[in-house]
């Protein structure tokens, strides 16, 4: 069993590890129905991703909205670019057609 903790913001993110989560779930700035809430940003998430996996916590990033076909190459862009320089565990996401 895992404990698979939410983490709205850079203090719950940091709570979460501190209590033993084995992995967390976070969302962007962008592509994100909670887009007014206190997310992460590219320059956050670097250092978010950086803390987990140094105390061997997974991340997952987390879309919870759908993306449209012609918002493909904009996710793409912004997503893919986030794993190649921070390498976060998992994505979940909706795409609809």
């Amino acid at each position: 069993m895992e404990i698979f903790a939410p983490a709205g913001n850079f203090d719950s993110m940091l709570q979460a590890v501190e209590n033993g989560a084995d992995c967390v779930y976070l969302g962007m700035d962008v592509f994100n129905a909670r887009m007014k809430a206190d997310n992460f940003n590219p320059d956050n998430f670097s250092e978010a991703v950086g803390i987990c996996h140094l105390f061997g916590v997974k991340v997952y990033l987390t879309l919870n909205i759908l993306i449209k076909p012609k918002e493909f190459s904009h996710f793409y862009k912004e997503i893919f670019s986030l794993w190649k320089e921070d390498f976060f565990n998992n994505i979940y996401y909706s795409i609809q057609f």
